[in-house]
């Protein structure tokens, strides 16, 4: 009787020790992806926004067009922005369907460069920017 006691303790325990890991592990997953995918579809600046901002614009102008979020993950090697620049990243399309991203930069108030910059194995070409 108290062997069976201890074998029912011992299995609950060992699925306890089991099974509290993974449903953790399954909820800060599913956390992080949908933090992902809210911060991606939050960062969307739309090519005709991009297409409509001028080199020179004033930064408060552009603010106003921009997202509420810049890209969480752009693009992490190939350029080093000149000393006072402040350089923010935005997704063309929906996150997982991209191959570049908009790169706008910012000193004394005003846009001073915006370019397509890739963030994927295929280079950006034209005819994604609309």
């Amino acid at each position: 009787m108290q062997r069976a006691t201890v074998r029912r303790r011992a299995q609950r325990g060992l699925i306890t020790a089991i099974a509290a890991p993974l449903i953790i592990g399954a909820v800060v997953s599913v956390v992080a992806l949908g933090y992902y995918l809210v911060a991606g579809y939050s960062s969307i600046l739309r090519p005709a926004q991009y297409d409509a901002l001028t080199v020179g614009q004033r930064e408060d102008e552009v603010m106003e067009a921009l997202p509420r979020m810049q890209m969480i993950d752009p693009p992490a090697k190939g350029y080093q922005p000149p000393d006072g620049w402040q350089c923010r990243y935005y997704r063309p399309d929906a996150p997982f369907s991209i191959n570049y991203v908009y790169r706008l930069c910012f000193a004394d108030g005003a846009l001073v460069a915006k370019a397509l910059v890739q963030s994927g194995s295929v280079a950006p070409t034209p005819e994604g920017t609309g």
